[in-house]
C-alpha cells in the first residue's frame, strides 16, 4: 500500500510571470519525499513482477501485432515527411 510520508508545503515565492524553477523544485521535492519513499518504493518493486506477468498473460498477441504494425507505419510516415 502507497503511503504519504507527510505533508508537504511549499515555502517559495512565485509570481505568475516570473521564472517557475522554485515551484518546479518543490514539486519535485515533495514527490522525492511522500512518493518515493523507501517503503513506496519496495512496494512498487515488490509488485512489478506480478503486474507484468499479468499484463503479459491477459495481452492479445494477434492485437500487440496489429498494433505494433500501425505505429511503424505512422512512425514511418512521420519520419519520411
Amino acid at each position: 500500500m502507497l503511503v504519504a510520508a507527510r505533508p508537504w508545503r511549499c515555502r517559495a515565492r512565485t509570481t505568475l510571470r516570473g521564472r517557475t524553477d522554485a515551484a518546479e523544485a518543490c514539486v519535485l521535492a515533495a514527490i522525492r519525499e511522500q512518493v518515493l519513499t523507501p517503503d513506496n518504493v519496495a512496494y512498487a518493486v515488490e509488485r512489478t513482477p506480478a503486474e507484468i506477468a499479468k499484463a503479459r498473460a491477459a495481452a492479445d498477441p494477434v492485437a500487440l501485432r496489429r498494433e505494433l504494425e500501425a505505429f511503424m507505419v505512422e512512425r514511418n510516415a512521420w519520419s519520411a515527411g
